[in-house]
C-alpha cells in the first residue's frame, strides 16, 4: 500500500472516536481504552451494551429518549439489543441520520462490522445537536481503515468473551438530566450568616428549607387536578396522579413537625422522621406506578384540549416554581428525587452530630431506615427498567408449531441471562444438535428458533426446579464435555428426558451452569420449609416488610417469599431464621406434606398465558418413573354458599360498568366505537359468576372473572382483593399482558361511552354553544372564544375527533368541542 494510505496509530479512526466521547463527558478518561497499550476490542467492549450510547444520544438532546428508565442497565443479549435500538432510533428521528449511515444492532453486538459502528459515531458527531455542545468532530476513515483489517478479529473476540465480561462502565457515567431540574427547584443558598452555625443546625435548616419547597411543589402538582377532572375520567386522573395526594398530606405533616422542632434548636431531629416513617412507604407505590403515569401523560398530550389545560395550569404556577416554566412531567419526577435525598441529609445530620448528643442514636437508626427505604426504590426503578424490557420480549416469542404453550413471561421470575446454545434431547438418533435462543428465568428456561431480528418461536420450557444438572465424564482426548451439560427433566407425556446443551466456549458454559444453579436456587432454596412453612418465591405488595428482620422486601417483583399457609413474607437470607409456622395445625393434611420445591402442573397452569385461543389444560397423570416427588394437588376450595355470593356480588351495583344479571346476547354494544368499552355482567343462570365483555375489533369478546379464596383475577399470576381493583388496573395496563389477542386497556364503561356519545349530540342544525373555557386560536382556520361567548354552530363534520366549527364576533373556525356546552336553537327556546 502507498505510505499516503498508512495512518498514525493516534489517528485511528476508534481512537478519535474515543477521546470524542469522553470530550462529551460519556466515556471516563481513566478507562482502560485510554491507557498505552489499548486495543479496539477495549472500546468494543464498552459500547457494545449499547448504555453509553443511550447516554450519548440523551446528553446530545434530552428528549432524544425521552424515559431514562426505558434504558436497560442489566447485561443480556436482549437487553442489549434494546438499548441499541434505542440509539438507533434517536439517530435516525432526532438527529436526522440517514439509514445508510447506521449500523445494525447485530453488527455492533456480534462485532460484524464494527468500522460502521465508527462510521455512525462520525457521522454524529457533525451534527447540529454535537456543535451546539462544543463538540469537534471526527473523521472515520473507514475505507483505509478496512483495508489495513484493523477490525479482522474482533468477531473471533466476540465469541470468546460475554458481554458481562466488560467493566461496567456506565456506574461512572452521570445522567444528570432530571437532576438539573431537581437543582432547579431546590437550589441551596450558602450566605456567610449561615455558615457561620454550627454545622448541625446548618444542615438541619437546609433541610427545612428544601422542606418546605418540596412542600410547595406537591402542592403546584395538585392543581392541575381539578381542571383536568373536566376532561379526564377518574381512572386517567388516577394513573398520572398516583397518590400525590397523600404525599402532600405526609409531607406537610413532616414540615410543621420540622418547624416545631427548629423552635425548640432542633434538639429532636429524628422524632419526626419516626413519625412520618410509614408514609414514606406510599413511595414504594409512586415509583412502581411513576413510569405509568409518565405515557399517559405522552399519551394524553396528543389530545388538543388536555394539552391546552395543562399549559394553562403550568402557565398560571410559573412564578411559584422557577423562572423557567416547568411541565407537569418534570414536576412529577421530583417526588422520585426527593426521598433518595433523604438519606444524604441525614447522613449529613449523624456526621456533624456529637456522639453525646441525646438525638444521636436515634438519628443513626433513622439513617439505616431511610437508606433501607431508598434502597427499595432504586430496586423499584430497575424492576421497572426490567418489566419494560419484558414487555417487548413478551410481543416477541410466539407459539411453535409442535403446539407448545406460551408462558406467561411476566410470571416466571426474573430473567437472569439469554443468549445462543445448541441443544438436543438425547435419545437414538444421530442427529445434530439444533441452534437455540434461550431465556433463563429464575422459574423456567425457554428454548426457543430465531425466526427474525426480533422474532423468536418457543419450542420447548423447561422448568428449573424440576431439572437436574449434570456435567459430562470426559471422553477419551475429546474436549466437548468442557462445552457441554445435561439436563435430567420430566416431560408430562413421555416422562423422563435427558436435554444435551452445548455452549460456545468453555467460559460461556461456565457462566450458564451458574445462572442455572442460582435460578434452581431461588425458585426453591433449601431453607423454604424451615419450621413447616411453606414459603413461595414470588412477587408481594410494594414496600412489604420482613417478618424476621424487619427490613422491606425491595423492588416490585419477585423481591422474596410467602408462606402458602400463615401469609407471611421473608428475605431469602431470613428464611433459616423461620420459627415453626402459626398455621401449621390448621393447614389441610395434603398441603402440610406439599412440596415447594417443585413447580405443580397447577402453578404452571397458572404461569401459561390465558388465551381464548388455547385449549384448556386437562389434569395430567402421574409420570411414572420421576425424579421428582409426587406432588399433591391443593384442596379444591368449597363453593361459597349462593347467599354469600349474591351478597358479594350486589355491592357492584354502584359501578357504572357493572350490568347486572344478564346473558352474553343481552348486553348490546351497537353504540361502541372504539376498542376496549367494556362492562361486567353476572351470569343469568349461575349466581355469582361473573364474565367482562369487552369490545374489539368489531366484536364482543368474554373473558370469565375467577374468584378464589376472596380474591378476584383473569390469570392466576395478577390478583385482587377486590373486582374494582381489577378493573382499575387493566384500564392502565394492556390486556396483551394476559392474552395476547386483545391488544387494549379497559377503556371506558359501555354506560360511560354512552353517555359521551349523547353529551355530543347536536340538538338542530341552528344550534348554539356557550364557552365553558378561553381558546385561543393559532391559525386562521381556529375561532378565538371566551367564556361565556355565544358560538353559532355551522358544521359538526369533524364531532368524532373533537372540534365544531362556528361563528362568533363576525368570524369563523373552528373551536374544541370540550371547551363549549352545546345549547339549543333560538327558535326552541322562543317557544
Amino acid at each position: 500500500m502507498d505510505d499516503k494510505g498508512l495512518i498514525n496509530n493516534d489517528q485511528l479512526a476508534w481512537k478519535l472516536a474515543a477521546k470524542w466521547l469522553a470530550d462529551a463527558n460519556i466515556l471516563p478518561r481513566d478507562n482502560k481504552v485510554f491507557q498505552d497499550d489499548a486495543q479496539v476490542f477495549d472500546l468494543v467492549q464498552v459500547l457494545r451494551d449499547g448504555i453509553l450510547l443511550c447516554y450519548l444520544a440523551r446528553s446530545l438532546d434530552s428528549q432524544a429518549i425521552p424515559d431514562y428508565g426505558t434504558i436497560s442497565t442489566h447485561a443480556s443479549q436482549f437487553r442489549c439489543k434494546t438499548n441499541i435500538k434505542l440509539f438507533l432510533n434517536a439517530c435516525k428521528e432526532t438527529f436526522n441520520l440517514q439509514s445508510k449511515d447506521l449500523f445494525t444492532p447485530d453488527e455492533l453486538l456480534h462485532i460484524t462490522d464494527f468500522a460502521k459502528v465508527i462510521h455512525t459515531l462520525s457521522v454524529l458527531s457533525k451534527t447540529k445537536a454535537a456543535e451546539k455542545q462544543g463538540l469537534e468532530p471526527f473523521n472515520d476513515n473507514i475505507e483505509i481503515e478496512k483495508e489495513e483489517d484493523i477490525y479482522g478479529n474482533l468477531e473471533d473476540l466476540a465469541t470468546t468473551t460475554d458481554i458481562i465480561d466488560q467493566e461496567p462502565v456506565y456506574d461512572v457515567v452521570y445522567d444528570d438530566v432530571n437532576d438539573k431540574i431537581y437543582d432547579t427547584f431546590f437550589p441551596i443558598q450558602r450566605d456567610e450568616e449561615t455558615q457561620k452555625k454550627e454545622k448541625r443546625m446548618y444542615v438541619f435548616e437546609e433541610l427545612c428549607n428544601t422542606e418546605a419547597h418540596y412542600v410547595g411543589y406537591l402542592r403546584a402538582i395538585m392543581k392541575f387536578v381539578e381542571p383536568l377532572q373536566e376532561i379526564i375520567t377518574y381512572q386517567e386522573s388516577a394513573t398520572i396522579f398516583i397518590n400525590v395526594k397523600d404525599l402532600l398530606s405526609a409531607h406537610e405533616k413532616f414540615l410543621d413537625l420540622l418547624l416545631a422542632t427548629k423552635r425548640n434548636n432542633g434538639l429532636e431531629i429524628s422524632a419526626c422522621f419516626q413519625a412520618i416513617r410509614n408514609d414514606l412507604f406510599l413511595y414504594g407505590d409512586y415509583c412502581s406506578k411513576y413510569m405509568s403515569a409518565i405515557n399517559k401523560i405522552d399519551v394524553m398530550t396528543k389530545r388538543y384540549d388536555f394539552k391546552i389545560v395543562i399549559d394553562t395550569v403550568a402557565d398560571g404556577i410559573n412564578d411559584q416554581l422557577s423562572s423557567k416554566r416547568c411541565s407537569l412531567k418534570e414536576l412529577l419526577i421530583l417526588p422520585m428525587q426527593r426521598v433518595l435525598r433523604y438519606p444524604l441529609l441525614v447522613s449529613e445530620l449523624v456526621k456533624s452530630t456529637p456522639a453525646t448528643h441525646p438525638d444521636y442514636i436515634n438519628l443513626g437508626n433513622t439513617l439505616l431506615v431511610l437508606q433501607d427505604i431508598a434502597h427499595c426504590i432504586n430496586e423499584i426503578k430497575r424492576d421497572n427498567e426490567d418489566l419494560s424490557v419484558l414487555e417487548q420480549l413478551n410481543s416477541s416469542i410466539v407459539k411453535g408449531h409442535e403446539g407448545s404453550l406460551l408462558p406467561n413471561i411476566f410470571g416466571l421470575g426474573r430473567l437472569i441471562s439469554d443468549g445462543d446454545l445448541s441443544v438436543k434431547i438425547i435419545d437414538d438418533n444421530k442427529k445434530p444438535p439444533k441452534s437455540r435462543y434461550c431465556f433463563l428465568f429464575d422459574l423456567a428456561l425457554l428454548i426457543c428458533k430465531k425466526i427474525s431480528n426480533d422474532m423468536y418461536s418457543l419450542k420447548n420450557v423447561l422448568w428449573t426446579t424440576e431439572c437436574n444438572i449434570e456435567e459430562p465424564k470426559p471422553q477419551g482426548r475429546s474436549k466437548k464435555h468442557l462445552v457441554m451439560w445435561h439436563m435430567h427433566s420430566v416431560n408430562e407425556k413421555t416422562g423422563q428426558e435427558t436435554w444435551l446443551f452445548q455452549a460456545k466456549n468453555e467460559g460461556d458454559k461456565q457462566k450458564w451452569m451458574k445462572f442455572l444453579h442460582r435460578a434452581r436456587n431461588f425458585a426453591a432454596p433449601d431453607e423454604a420449609n424451615t419450621g413447616m412453612h411453606q414459603f413461595e418465591y414470588c412477587t408481594v405488595p410494594v414496600s412489604s416488610v420482613c417478618e424476621y428482620c424487619g427490613k422491606v422486601l425491595w423492588g416490585r417483583v419477585y423481591q422474596g417469599y410467602k408462606c402458602k399457609l400463615c401469609n407471611i413474607f421473608s428475605h431469602k437470607d431470613c428464611l433459616k431464621k423461620a420459627v415453626k409456622c402459626s398455621q401449621v395445625a390448621k393447614a389441610p393434611l395434603d398441603l402440610k406434606h406439599s412440596s415447594s420445591d417443585e413447580i405443580t402442573t397447577e402453578k404452571k397452569v397458572s404461569i401459561v398465558r390465558s388465551s381464548m385461543a388455547l385449549p384448556e389444560i386437562p389434569p395430567q397423570p402421574k409420570v411414572p418413573g420421576s425424579r421428582i416427588r409426587d406432588i399433591l394437588a391443593r384442596p379444591i376450595p368449597e363453593r361459597p354458599k349462593e347467599e354469600y355470593e349474591s351478597k358479594r356480588v350486589k355491592v357492584l351495583e354502584s359501578y357504572d360498568w357493572f350490568v347486572g344479571k344478564k346473558g352474553r346476547d343481552e348486553v348490546k354494544f351497537t353504540t361502541a366505537n372504539q376498542d376496549g368499552i367494556f362492562v361486567v355482567r353476572e351470569s343469568a343462570r349461575r349466581t355469582g359468576e361473573l364474565t367482562l365483555d369487552i369490545f374489539f375489533k368489531g366484536s364482543v369478546k368474554h373473558i370469565k372473572i375467577m374468584y378464589e379464596n376472596e380474591e378476584y383475577y383473569l390469570v392466576a399470576v395478577n390478583r385482587f382483593k377486590t373486582l374494582p381493583e381489577l378493573i382499575d388496573y387493566y384500564k392502565s395496563t394492556p390486556l396483551t399482558e394476559s392474552f395476547p389477542e386483545l391488544d387494549t386497556n379497559l377503556l371506558m364503561s359501555l354506560n360511560e361511552a354512552k353517555v359521551r356519545r349523547s353529551s355530543l349530540q347536536i340538538p338542530s342544525r341552528s344550534s348554539y354553544a356557550v364557552a365553558r373555557f378561553n381558546f385561543d386560536a393559532e391559525n386562521e382556520h381556529e375561532l378565538s372564544i371566551r367564556i361565556k361567548d355565544k358560538i353559532r354552530i355551522t358544521n359538526t363534520s369533524c364531532i368524532d375527533v373533537g372540534w365544531l366549527h362556528g361563528e362568533c364576533r363576525g368570524k369563523a373556525g373552528f373551536f374544541p368541542a370540550k371547551h363549549v356546552e352545546i345549547q339549543g336553537s333560538d327558535d326552541d327556546k322562543s317557544s
